[in-house]
């Protein structure tokens, strides 16, 4: 799998918010970005809303959920419908 580390999203690209590593790796959601920004003023402004909001558990100040969440409320993203294929589970060739 490519993984890109973007610093600015454009209208159409897909992001896909996974949480864990390795064997733990979770896919949380696939989005398409509606509008144009920047992780940087999307970092800073999540930070702000969080440390307003006060801190969720042991979430850190800025994490997947309140950067999902940021998405869509503000209208950047939205939820992609799709069909998860299990590469090791899923495919069988007899």
């Amino acid at each position: 799998m490519k993984v890109l580390r973007k610093k600015d999203w454009k209208a159409g690209d897909l992001i896909l918010l996974t949480s864990g590593e390795y064997s733990g790796l979770c896919v949380s959601s696939l989005m398409r970005v509606t509008r144009d920004f920047s992780m940087t003023d999307a970092q800073e402004e999540v930070n702000r809303l969080t440390v307003n909001a006060g801190r969720i558990g042991h979430m850190k100040p800025y994490s997947k959920f309140h950067f999902q969440t940021w998405l869509e409320e503000t209208g950047r993203a939205e939820e992609v419908a799709y069909t998860e294929i299990n590469n090791d589970c899923d495919l069988y060739v007899s």
